[in-house]
């Protein structure tokens, strides 16, 4: 999975709602707030999981889970938070606010 277009993408979702501070390269969940809050009021529920075992079953420290109220929900296993939060509000931002990446998902 190629999370560097997730990371594309959760920043011009970002623009689209007005967070101008969403900067590419920098690496802070912070920019994550205003967005996750946004999903928050909508009744979407963000579960994020500390993977503290070691070993080659655990090869991702980090899993996301995204539940929507209409029922729907997306899960993923990353490297980092950041990829993960990345490909949670993008998949939110698809179903829910209609967004459509002009880039092809590589």
């Amino acid at each position: 999975m190629n999370f560097d277009h997730y990371r594309m993408m959760a920043a011009i979702i970002a623009l689209e709602h007005g967070i101008v501070f969403f900067e590419e390269g920098v690496v802070s969940l912070d920019k994550f707030w205003p967005l996750l809050d946004q999903m928050r009021t909508e009744g979407a529920i963000v579960l994020l999981q500390f993977n503290g075992e070691e070993g080659e079953s655990n090869r991702h420290p980090y899993t996301g889970i995204l539940g929507i109220p209409d029922g729907e929900h997306f899960r993923i296993e990353a490297d980092s938070m950041e990829d993960a939060l990345a490909y949670l509000v993008v998949n939110y931002a698809r179903s829910q606010w209609g967004f459509v990446e002009s880039l092809p998902d590589a």
